[in-house]
C-alpha cells in the first residue's frame, strides 16, 4: 500500500544564504540530492525504518516489512511554486529491481518550502544483499521558471541476523542403572550474530531454570555480545536413561533469537555374578578330605568390569587364580565368565563365603556366593537289609518306566560275611529278564546323613554306599556300585540308587536316586 501527505511548514525568510547552507548540510548527510538553479530546486528525502519504528537505526530481519517515508521539499527561494510530477521508490533486492511506479496519484503544487511525503513499504527477502539499497527519485517543474525540478536519493537498510546457538555436553554418556552417579554438564551459548542479543535465557528441561549459571558466567550481564561465547555447568545425578533439552533465547530489535540442544545420558547394566561350587557336598568326620572348589565370575552386563578381585573367607586371596584364567587380565568383558578352582581339606563341616568384586563407569559391583561342605559320621559298623522296587524314568537305563527289584544283605564292613545282593530288570517292557548276582562286596562305607531323620532310629547310619563285583546274567566280571538308604519305617520314603557295567565296559543299568515304590531297607547295629 502507497499513502502520501502534505506538510506546509511555517515560511522562513531567510535569504540566499540560508538556502546555500541549506544545500551544503543536505549534500553532506547524504539525505537526498538536490537539483537547483539559481535558487531554483527540490530536495528529496528518504528515511526508512524495520519493524521496531526505528528510522535512526534501520534494521530489519529476512521476512519482514520495512517502511520508507520520502519527503520532496521546495526549495525555491524566489516564491516560486513546484509542481512535482512523481515521486517513484526503488528497492534493489539481489533478484533484482522491485519498480514501486508513481507514488502520487496525481501531480501535486507546494510553495516555497513546503513539502510533500509519500510512504513506501517493501519485505526483505531471502538472499537479499546487505544492506538492502532503496532507491527514490521525483520529477516534476518550477512554475516560475519551467526548468524541471528533479531529485534523487537513497537509503539503506541492515538485514539482522540475531543469532544464538547453545550446546550441552555431558562428562559421562554413560551410567550404571541405579547408580545415581554425578554427571557434569557443560553449556555453551554462542553468539554468532551480527547484532547484540539482549535478555539471554537458558532453560534446561530436567535441569530448570539456568539463566542466574548464564549471567554469573557472564560477568552479570544478560547481554551476550556479538561474536562472544559464554561457558557454564550443571550437574545432575543419574540412574536411568536420560535425554534432556536446553534452550537458549535472546532478543534483538524486538525478533527473538532462539537454538535447543539435546544430550542423552545412557543407563547400562553393571553386575557381576559369581558361584562357587564344591565337588563333593559331604567329607567324614576328621578325614581332611581334599574338596575342590569350582568359581565362576560373570559380566552379565553391558559394558566391561575393570579391576576384578575374588577373594574367599576361607581359601583367601583368589584374584591371581581369577587373573591367570582370564588370560592375564583382570578386565572382564561384557558377556565373558571365566571359571577356576582352588582346594582345601576339610574334616568339619565348614561354610565359606566367596566375594568378587569390579567396576564399571566408575561404579563399584559386588557378588557373594557361599558354600557348604557337610562333615559326616563315616564307617559306622553294622548291616543293611532289605530290598524293593523302583522305576525308571526316560533319563535312565533302560528308559520307558521299567520295574527294577533288588534284595541285599550287606556288611558295612566288607569282611564280615555274608554280603548278598540281587538285582533283576527287564531290558523293556517285554522284554527279557536281566539279573545282576554279586559275588564280592570291594567296598562298603555306612554314614549317617544328616539330612535323613529315619523314625525309629534303629542303627548309627541310615546309608550304605558300596561297589561289588558279580556275574551278569551268568557271566562274571561285572561291576556295581550302589548306594541305599534307610529313611524309617514304613520304607516309602527308602531309596535307592544303582550303575550295573558289563565286563566289555557296556553299562546296561543306569538309575538316579528314586524313592522306593515297593519294599524297606532296614539299618542295623553291629
Amino acid at each position: 500500500m502507497y499513502r502520501h501527505s502534505l506538510v506546509k511548514p511555517s515560511l522562513i525568510t531567510m535569504g540566499l544564504a540560508l538556502v546555500v547552507m541549506l544545500v551544503a548540510v543536505l549534500a553532506l548527510t547524504s539525505t537526498g540530492l538536490l537539483q537547483a538553479q539559481g535558487g531554483h530546486g527540490v530536495g528529496i528525502i528518504k528515511e526508512c525504518a524495520g519493524p521496531n519504528g526505528d528510522f535512526a537505526n534501520p534494521v530489519a530481519l529476512e521476512g519482514e516489512t520495512v517502511t520508507c517515508n520520502i519527503t520532496v521539499t521546495n526549495l525555491d527561494t524566489f516564491g516560486h511554486s513546484v509542481r512535482v510530477d512523481t515521486i517513484t521508490d526503488t528497492v534493489h533486492h539481489a533478484s533484482g529491481d522491485d519498480l514501486s511506479g508513481n507514488l502520487l496519484p496525481a501531480p501535486v503544487n507546494i510553495a516555497p518550502n513546503a513539502s510533500v511525503t509519500v510512504t513506501d513499504t517493501y519485505v526483505i527477502e531471502l538472499g537479499d544483499n546487505d544492506p538492502v539499497v532503496d532507491s527514490a527519485n521525483t520529477t516534476g517543474v518550477d512554475l516560475g521558471t519551467n526548468l524541471p525540478a528533479n531529485a534523487g536519493t537513497s537509503a539503506a537498510v541492515d538485514i539482522i541476523n540475531p543469532t544464538i546457538v547453545v550446546t550441552k555436553t555431558p562428562d559421562k554418556a554413560e551410567v550404571c542403572e541405579g547408580s545415581d552417579t554425578l554427571v557434569t554438564y557443560t553449556f555453551t551459548v554462542s553468539n554468532p550474530g551480527d547484532v547484540d542479543l539482549t535478555g539471554v535465557t537458558v532453560t534446561d528441561d530436567t535441569l530448570g531454570d539456568l539463566t542466574p549459571a548464564f549471567i554469573a558466567a557472564n560477568g552479570g550481564s544478560d547481554t551476550l555480545a556479538i561474536g562472544d561465547t559464554v561457558t557454564f555447568t550443571a550437574t545432575d545425578t543419574i540412574s536411568a536413561d536420560t535425554t534432556n533439552t536446553v534452550t537458549a533465547q535472546g532478543n534483538a530489535f524486538g525478533s527473538t533469537a532462539e537454538d535447543t540442544a539435546t544430550a542423552t545420558v545412557t543407563a547400562q547394566e553393571c553386575e557381576i555374578v559369581v558361584t562357587k561350587t564344591p565337588d563333593i557336598n559331604e567329607v567324614c568326620i576328621g578325614s581332611d578330605t581334599l574338596v575342590t572348589y569350582t568359581f565362576t565370575v560373570s559380566n552379565p552386563g553391558d559394558v566391561d568390569l575393570t579391576g576384578v578381585t575374588v577373594t574367599d573367607d576361607t581359601l583367601g586371596d583368589l584374584t591371581a587364580a581369577f587373573v591367570a584364567a582370564n588370560g592375564g587380565s583382570d578386565t572382564l568383558a561384557d558377556g565373558a565368565t571365566v571359571t577356576f578352582t582352588a582346594t582345601d581339606t576339610i574334616s568339619a563341616t565348614t561354610t565359606n563365603t566367596v566375594t568378587a568384586t569390579g567396576t564399571a563407569l566408575g561404579v563399584e559391583r559386588t557378588a557373594t556366593a557361599t558354600a557348604t561342605v557337610t562333615a559326616i559320621v563315616c564307617n559306622v559298623p553294622g548291616r543293611m537289609t532289605g530290598g524293593g522296587s523302583v522305576f525308571t524314568d526316560e533319563d535312565d537305563i533302560p528308559p520307558g518306566n521299567i520295574r527294577v527289584t533288588h534284595g541285599f544283605e550287606l556288611h558295612c564292613d566288607v569282611e564280615d560275611l555274608p554280603n548278598r545282593l540281587e538285582v533283576n530288570w527287564k531290558t523293556s517292557q517285554r522284554g527279557k529278564e536281566n539279573r545282576f548276582h554279586l559275588l564280592e562286596l570291594t567296598s562298603a562305607t555306612c554314614i549317617d546323613d544328616p539330612a535323613i531323620e529315619p523314625n525309629p532310629p534303629n542303627a548309627d547310619f541310615d546309608t550304605f554306599i558300596g561297589t561289588g563285583t558279580g556275574s551278569y546274567n551268568g557271566v562274571e566280571g561285572a561291576t556295581i556300585e550302589f548306594t541305599f538308604t534307610d529313611a524309617g519305617e514304613p520304607g516309602t520314603p527308602d531309596t535307592a540308587t544303582y550303575k550295573i557295567t558289563t565286563a566289555d565296559g557296556t553299562v546296561v543299568l543306569e538309575v538316579s536316586v528314586k524313592d522306593l515304590t515297593f519294599g524297606n531297607h532296614q539299618a542295623h547295629k553291629a
